[in-house]
C-alpha cells in the first residue's frame, strides 16, 4: 500500500507540475519569443538612394537593414525597386529615435588630438568593427582589430609622439569638428578618446564618457558600415501582422492541443488524458526552447511545430491502442502496459532519434532559413523524447501502479465484455477498417503515377535554389542513407536493405523538394522530409515481428499478398486517427491565423515523401520477392542417401523447399 501511495503521489506531482508549467511558464515562453512579421505588426520605411548604381543601392539596403536589426528588430526584410528601398520590420521599441539616426553615413575614423587621420575602418574586422559593452558602471568601446600589424605600428608611433591621444570619431566633419573644442564638453561629438602609452596588439578597449544610449546610437552606425551614398527617408507607415497576432497563434495552439487530445481521451480515457497533458507541455517546451535559441517565430516554425506534434501522436497512438487491446484480451493493467511499451519500444526510440539526428545534421550543414528549420526539427525531436517517450510513460506507469485508477471503465473498456480466460475464451479482434488490395496495387504502374503526382505537387511550390543548397541537401541525404544502411545491416539482418531503400526514395523526393523549393519553402520542405523519414522508422520497426514470423514459413504468392495487405492496411489504419487529430490541431491554428498555407504545403510535402517512398520501395521489394520465389533451384551433385535441400534467401525471409 505504501508503494501504491508513492506512485499516486508521483503521478499527482507530475500532473501538477505539467499544469504549472503550461499555465505559468507558457506566457513567459511566448513573451520571450522573437516574433516575425507573420505574427506581429510593425513598420514599413521607404528610402531613396542618391544613386542609380544597382550595387550601390543593394549595399545601402543591406546596411540599413543591418542597422534596424541592431536596434532590436526581431524580423526585418527589404525590397529594392530602382533607387527605392522598402524595409519592413518589427520588434523595435523606439522607432522615432531609430529613424533619426540610421540614415547618417556612419563613417568610422581614428584620429589624433590635432584631428589628423591616423587610421580608418579598414584595419578593423568588417563583420563587427566596433562593439559597446559595460564594465561595471563604465561604458567601454571595443575596436575589433583585423590588421594587427598596421594597428600596432600606428599606435606605437602615436605613443612615441608628443600627441599621444587616439580619438574615435563617427561621421567626422572636416573643418567643423575639433577635438580641442569638444573635449571640454560633457557630451562631446566624438565617441571616445584615450592616451596611448605603447603599441597595441589585438583589440583595443576605450572607455567613453557618453551615456550608454548615446554611445549606442553611434556604435550602431559604425558597426553596420558606412553608407555608400546619401540616403533620404520617403515615408514611414505602420503595418499589421501578415497572418495573425502571436497571442492568437498561442491561443490556437492551446485550443488545438486540447481538441486533438480530446480525441485520444474519447478513445482511451484516462490514458489519453496524459497524452493531452503532454501536448500542452510540448507547446510550452517547443516555443520556450526556440525562444532561448533565438529562433524567430514565423509560419515555418509553426509548421515545424505542427509536424513534430504529428510525430508525437503517431508514436503515442500505437502504445495506447495496444494497451487497450491487451485489456480487451483480459490482461491486467500492469501487464497490458508492459506489453504495449515493450512491443513499441524500439520503433518509438528509432523514430525520435532519427528526428533528432536529422535536425542536428541540418544545423551543422545549413545556414539562415534552413538553419532555423533544422533547429525546429531538432527541438521538436528533443521535446518528443523528453515528454512523449520518457515522462508520459513514467506518468502512465505511476498512474497504473498506484492502484487507485484500476477501474477499466476509466480506460474506455467495458468489464462485462471481456473474455473469460479461465473458460478458454479469447478476444476476437475486429477486421481492419481500411481494406485496400496493396498486392494488386503494387503489380501495376500506380506507384510510378503516385511518384509523378508527388513530384508535380512539389513543382507547384518550386522556385530556384542556390547551387550550394543542392550539394548540401545531397550530402545530408547520402550521410543519412549510409547511416541507415549500416544500422539495418546489424539490427535487422536484411541483406537487401529494405529500410535504406525506403529512406532512399524518401530522401530522393525530399532532396528534390529542398532543391526546387525557393527561399520561401526550402526550409519547410526539409522539415517535412525529416519527419517523414522518422515515420518510416516507425513503419519498419513495427514490421519487425511480422517479417520474422513470415521468415519461418514457406512463402508463396497468396501468402505474400496477404502479408503485404495486412501489414500496409494496419499501418494505414493506425495513421488515420493521428492524422485526424493532427488535422484538428492544424485547423484550429489555421482558423486563428487566417492564412496557414505554409503548414498545408508542409503536410503535402511530408505525405508526398512518405507515400512515395513507401509505395515505390514496397513495389521493388514485392517484385524482388516474387522473382526469387519463382527462381528454380540450381542443379548440383546429389549425394547418395541424402534428401536434396535448397534454400533461397529473400530479403531476410528464408524459404525452404
Amino acid at each position: 500500500m505504501k508503494k501504491n501511495g508513492q506512485r499516486l503521489i508521483l503521478f499527482v506531482l507530475g500532473v501538477v507540475l505539467a499544469l504549472f508549467l503550461s499555465i505559468f511558464y507558457g506566457p513567459k515562453a511566448k513573451a520571450r519569443q522573437k516574433v516575425s512579421l507573420d505574427f506581429n505588426g510593425g513598420y514599413q520605411l521607404v528610402y531613396n538612394v542618391n544613386s542609380s548604381d544597382e550595387a550601390v543601392v543593394k549595399q545601402a539596403a543591406e546596411i540599413l537593414n543591418k542597422r534596424i536589426l541592431n536596434y532590436g528588430a526581431s524580423d526585418s526584410e527589404y525590397a529594392i525597386d530602382g533607387s527605392k528601398i522598402t524595409i519592413s520590420f518589427t520588434g523595435v521599441e523606439d522607432v522615432e529615435a531609430m529613424r533619426a539616426n540610421i540614415t547618417r553615413k556612419g563613417e568610422l575614423t581614428i584620429r589624433n588630438s590635432d584631428d589628423e587621420l591616423v587610421m580608418d575602418a579598414s584595419v578593423l574586422n568588417s563583420a563587427a568593427p566596433i562593439t559597446l559593452t559595460k564594465n561595471g558602471e563604465d561604458n567601454v568601446i571595443v575596436l575589433n582589430v583585423k590588421d594587427t600589424d598596421t594597428f600596432y605600428e600606428k599606435t606605437a608611433n602615436q605613443a612615441a609622439a608628443a600627441n599621444k591621444y587616439l580619438v574615435i570619431w563617427v561621421d567626422f566633419r572636416e573643418g567643423t569638428d575639433k577635438y580641442s573644442e569638444e573635449s571640454s564638453k560633457t557630451d562631446p561629438s566624438y565617441l571616445a578618446a584615450a592616451t596611448v602609452s605603447s603599441g597595441i596588439q589585438g583589440s583595443c578597449y576605450i572607455t567613453t564618457h557618453h551615456k550608454f544610449e548615446d554611445a549606442f546610437k553611434q556604435v550602431v552606425l559604425a558597426f553596420s558600415g558606412a553608407l555608400p551614398a546619401e540616403v533620404s527617408e520617403v515615408s514611414c507607415s505602420e503595418i499589421t501582422a501578415r497572418h495573425a497576432a502571436f497571442d492568437s497563434v498561442w491561443k490556437a495552439v492551446i485550443i488545438g492541443s486540447l481538441a486533438a487530445g480530446g480525441g485520444l481521451v474519447g478513445l482511451f480515457g484516462l490514458a489519453g488524458c496524459t497524452v493531452m497533458l503532454m501536448m500542452l507541455l510540448n507547446a510550452v517546451a517547443f516555443f520556450g526552447f526556440t525562444a532561448l535559441l533565438g529562433i524567430k517565430a514565423d509560419s515555418f516554425l509553426l509548421a515545424g511545430y505542427t509536424l513534430s506534434t504529428l510525430i508525437a501522436l503517431i508514436i503515442t497512438y500505437p502504445v495506447l491502442k495496444e494497451f487497450k487491446l491487451n485489456l480487451l484480451r483480459g490482461r491486467n493493467l500492469q501487464t497490458a502496459l508492459d506489453n504495449a511499451l515493450a512491443n513499441n519500444k524500439r520503433a518509438v526510440w528509432e523514430a525520435v532519434i532519427t528526428q533528432i539526428a536529422l535536425g542536428g545534421l541540418g544545423m551543422l550543414i545549413f545556414r539562415n532559413a534552413l538553419l532555423s528549420s533544422a533547429g525546429a526539427v531538432l527541438i521538436g525531436g528533443i521535446c518528443n523524447l523528453l515528454l512523449f517517450v520518457l515522462w508520459n510513460r513514467t506518468m502512465l506507469k505511476d498512474m497504473i501502479g498506484s492502484g487507485y485508477c484500476s477501474n477499466l471503465k476509466l480506460y474506455r473498456v467495458d468489464p462485462a465484455g471481456l473474455p473469460d480466460v479461465e473458460k478458454g475464451e479469447s478476444y476476437v479482434e475486429k477486421p481492419c477498417a481500411v481494406s485496400i488490395n496493396f498486392g494488386s496495387l503494387l503489380k501495376g504502374n500506380i506507384p510510378y503515377i503516385i511518384f509523378a503526382v508527388s513530384l508535380a505537387a512539389l513543382l507547384l511550390v518550386s522556385g530556384h535554389a542556390e547551387s550550394g543548397a543542392v550539394w548540401k541537401a545531397l550530402l545530408l541525404g547520402c550521410m543519412f542513407i549510409a547511416i541507415a544502411a549500416v544500422y539495418v545491416l546489424f539490427a535487422y539482418k536484411d541483406r537487401y536493405g529494405a529500410m535504406p531503400l525506403m529512406i532512399c526514395f524518401d530522401l530522393m523526393v525530399g532532396v528534390l523538394a529542398a532543391v526546387i523549393a525557393g527561399k520561401g519553402f526550402a526550409g519547410i520542405a526539409l522539415c517535412g522530409v525529416a519527419l517523414s523519414a522518422a515515420l518510416l522508422f516507425i513503419l519498419i520497426g513495427r514490421c519487425r515481428t511480422d517479417f520474422r514470423r513470415l521468415s519461418r514459413e514457406k512463402v508463396n504468392e497468396e501468402k505474400l499478398n496477404k502479408f503485404v495487405n495486412t501489414l500496409l492496411n494496419s499501418f494505414t489504419e493506425d495513421y488515420c486517427y493521428p492524422a485526424v487529430m493532427f488535422a484538428v490541431l492544424a485547423l484550429a491554428i489555421g482558423i486563428f491565423c487566417g492564412n496557414f498555407k505554409v503548414s498545408a504545403i508542409a503536410l503535402l510535402i511530408a505525405v508526398g515523401a512518405l507515400v512515395t517512398s513507401v509505395v515505390l520501395a514496397s513495389k521493388m521489394w514485392y517484385e524482388a520477392v516474387k522473382k526469387n520465389m519463382d527462381r528454380k533451384p540450381k542443379k548440383g551433385n546429389k549425394k547418395k542417401g541424402k534428401k536434396e535441400r535448397s534454400e533461397t534467401v529473400i530479403f531476410g525471409l528464408n524459404e525452404v523447399k
